[in-house]
C-alpha cells in the first residue's frame, strides 16, 4: 500500500452527513456568493480554464437559478477548500458533499436516459462535466488522490456517454443522448471541458502507477483555441478559426509550428507535454508480454526521447525573463511538465539504451539529476519575479521528484549543498501550504518518508527500484 496516499478505503470517505438538510440546501446569501464567485474566477479559475466566464456570471436571479446545480456548490467547495479557519473547513464540507449529491443525481442512469434531444434538459451535461472538474480538483487539493482518480473516471465516462469525446470526429457514436451544441461557443467550452479531464488525469495519475482514464485512441478533440479570445468572444466563427487538431502521433503532434502569440503557444504546449506524459507513464507500465523484443523497447524510448527534445526546440523564449509577467505562471508549470517528462522517462531506462561503465552513475540517473538541478535554478529565477507561479499545486509532483533525487545525492556524498537544496524544497512546500494545507502537507511527509529510509534502500531508488511508479508508491 503506498506510502505518500491514504489507503483506498480511508480515502473515499466522505464527511459524515450529519448535519440539517436546512444547512445542505442553503447557498450563502448572494452578496457573499459573489465574493466567493469573484475569488473563485480571479485565483483558481486561470489554472483550468473550462467555464465561459460571461455565460456563467451573466445567468439571472444568480443563486435561485444555480441553487440545483452542482457546479455553484463545487466553485463554493474549492474557495473554501484554499482557506485553513475552522468554519471556512466545515463549510467546505458542507458544500462538496452537496455538490457530489447533486452531482450523481444528474449522473444517474434513469435521469440520463430521459435526457433525449427533443425533451428539455434541466441541467446541462455540459454545466455536470464542469462541476465534476472543479470537485476532483477540490478533492486533489485536498491530497484525496485516489478519490480524485475515481471521480475523473466516472466524469468521462459521463462524458463518453453524450460523445464530448469524439466532438471533432468524422464517424461518431451512436446514442439517443448525442445533441448538438446550440452555438459555436458552447461547443468550444466541451473542448476546453474535455482537455481539461485530460490533463487532470495525466496530472493526478502520473506518479501512481494507476492507468491513465482516457485512453488517446479514442479521444479526438481539437485543441481548444486561445482562452483570452474565447472569453473575450460574443460568439464565434469557427469557420474563421484556424483549426488544430490533435492527433496521438508524437512526432506530428510535436513537430507543429508555433502559434500567433507567446500565451497561446506556451499553452498549447502544455497540452503536448501532457500527452507526452501519458506516453511515457504508458511505456514503462505496459505489460512487458506486449513488447516482443528488447530493440522493440528500444525504439520506444528513442521516440518518447526525441518527441521530448522537439518539445524543447518548440518553446517560444530564450529565458524565463523573456516571459511576459501574464504568462510566468504557465512557462513555469509548462517547464516544470517537461522536467516531469524527462525524469520519468530516463529513470527506467531500458538497458539497451543505458550502458553505465563500472562505477559510474547509470546515464539515465545523471539525466534526471540534470533535470532537477535545472528545476532548482527555475526556482531560484522565478521567486524574485513572483512567487505565486511555483504554488501551482500542479507542481508538488515535481518537487516530490526533485526532494527524491536529493535525498539519494545526500545520502551518497554527505555534502551540505544537497542538504541546502532539500531544505529549499520543503521550505516551498511549507509555502505551499499556507494555500494548500493538505496537498503540500502530503508531499512534504513523502519527501520525509525517503529521507527516513536506511542506505539501502535509497541507493536503491537510484536505479528505479521500488520507485514512484511501481506498487510501493501506488
Amino acid at each position: 500500500m503506498s506510502q505518500w496516499m491514504d489507503t483506498l478505503e480511508s480515502d473515499v470517505q466522505t464527511t459524515p452527513l450529519t448535519v440539517s438538510s436546512e444547512a445542505l440546501t442553503s447557498l450563502p446569501p448572494e452578496p457573499e456568493l459573489m465574493e466567493m464567485v469573484n475569488i473563485f474566477f480571479d485565483n483558481y479559475f486561470p489554472m483550468l480554464p473550462c467555464i465561459s466566464q460571461k455565460r456563467f456570471r451573466d445567468t439571472t436571479d444568480f443563486a435561485d437559478q444555480y441553487s440545483k446545480s452542482p457546479l455553484i456548490w463545487a466553485v463554493c467547495a474549492v474557495v473554501c477548500a484554499a482557506r485553513s479557519d475552522i468554519k471556512s473547513l466545515s463549510s467546505q464540507s458542507l458544500y462538496l458533499v452537496r455538490a457530489k449529491r447533486l452531482l450523481d443525481g444528474n449522473m444517474d442512469s434513469k435521469v440520463m436516459e430521459t435526457w433525449l434531444p427533443t425533451t428539455y434538459i434541466p441541467i446541462q451535461p455540459l454545466e455536470s462535466l464542469q462541476a465534476a472538474i472543479w470537485i476532483a480538483f477540490c478533492l486533489f487539493i485536498s491530497a484525496k488522490f485516489s478519490e480524485a482518480s475515481i471521480h475523473l473516471g466516472n466524469a468521462y465516462r459521463y462524458a463518453c456517454h453524450y460523445g464530448f469525446h469524439q466532438i471533432d470526429a468524422q464517424r461518431k457514436i451512436c446514442s439517443n443522448n448525442i445533441f448538438a451544441p446550440k452555438d459555436a461557443m458552447e461547443e468550444e467550452e466541451r473542448r476546453k471541458v474535455m482537455w481539461t479531464l485530460y490533463l487532470m488525469d495525466r496530472q493526478a495519475n502520473c506518479l501512481t502507477g494507476i492507468p491513465m482514464i482516457i485512453d488517446d485512441r479514442f479521444f479526438v478533440v481539437n485543441f481548444p483555441i486561445d482562452d483570452e479570445i474565447f472569453q473575450g468572444a460574443e460568439e464565434l466563427d469557427l469557420a474563421k478559426i484556424l483549426k488544430d487538431p490533435f492527433t496521438r502521433d508524437l512526432k506530428a503532434l510535436t513537430a507543429r509550428k508555433p502559434l500567433s502569440s507567446i500565451s497561446a503557444t506556451i499553452m498549447r504546449l502544455i497540452y503536448t507535454s501532457t500527452v507526452l506524459l501519458g506516453h511515457i507513464v504508458d511505456y514503462h507500465n505496459t505489460n512487458a508480454q506486449l513488447v516482443t523484443t528488447p530493440e522493440a523497447k528500444a525504439a520506444g524510448f528513442r521516440e518518447l526521447e526525441n518527441a521530448l527534445t522537439r518539445s524543447w526546440l518548440s518553446i517560444p523564449v530564450a529565458t524565463i525573463y523573456d516571459v511576459p509577467a501574464s504568462d510566468l505562471d504557465r512557462f513555469v508549470l509548462l517547464m516544470f511538465n517537461l522536467h516531469k517528462c524527462s525524469i520519468l522517462l530516463h529513470h527506467s531506462a531500458p538497458a539497451e539504451v543505458s550502458h553505465p561503465a563500472a562505477g559510474s552513475d547509470p546515464p539515465g540517473f545523471l539525466r534526471c539529476w540534470g533535470s532537477v538541478q535545472t528545476l532548482l535554478r527555475i526556482i531560484n529565477q522565478t521567486a524574485p519575479l513572483s512567487i505565486a507561479p511555483l504554488l501551482n499545486p500542479f507542481l508538488g509532483a515535481a518537487y516530490f521528484l526533485c526532494g527524491r533525487f536529493l535525498t539519494i545525492r545526500l545520502v551518497e556524498t554527505q555534502l551540505t549543498c544537497y542538504r541546502s537544496d532539500l531544505d529549499l524544497i520543503l521550505m516551498l512546500l511549507e509555502k505551499m501550504g499556507e494555500k494548500w494545507p493538505s496537498l503540500a502537507e502530503k508531499w512534504k511527509r513523502t519527501i520525509e518518508l525517503d529521507l527516513a529510509k536506511d542506505m539501502g534502500d535509497v541507493l536503491a531508488m537510484k536505479v528505479g527500484a521500488g520507485n514512484y511508479m511501481e506498487s510501493t508508491y501506488a
